[in-house]
């Protein structure tokens, strides 16, 4: 629904007018806010005043969660000890509230967020970061 309010076809619209904008490239890297990339984005498919720019924001993520298969099997393999498990995303500055209201953030060893560490994946430095943090 999200991407026919907005003008798109697909869902893949919405992807590509986040993830593909200047302001995704400061944001993931903790330059900005959330806040301030819907902020700058959403006037462009015509979402202009704050309430309406963090309904966007809150509509875009609303689908996404943790099937209860995959919860059990991260918390077996976190139970176990045999495997550190770590998150290393290229996201914006609520990763860990995300993870939280998931109940998932407990599941990893480590969560890393490009946000927070100042520079993304692909770059060499994120993975040198993550295996340093990790205490490999």
């Amino acid at each position: 629904r999200l991407a026919k309010s907005c003008g798109f076809e697909t869902a893949k619209g919405v992807q590509d007018l986040i993830y593909k904008s200047d302001a995704w490239k400061l944001c993931k890297v903790g330059k900005m806010t959330r806040k301030e990339l819907f902020a700058q984005i959403c006037p462009s498919v015509g979402v202009t005043t704050e309430e309406e720019q963090d309904q966007f924001a809150h509509s875009y993520v609303s689908g996404v969660g943790l099937a209860a298969d995959m919860r059990s099997l991260l918390q077996t393999l976190k139970a176990e000890g045999k495997v550190k498990m770590l998150v290393l995303s290229n996201y914006d500055d609520t990763l860990e509230t995300r993870l939280n209201a998931l109940s998932a953030f407990d599941l990893f060893h480590t969560v890393l967020n490009s946000h927070s560490i100042g520079v993304a994946k692909p770059d060499p430095k994120s993975f040198q970061i993550a295996i340093e943090r990790a205490g490999f």
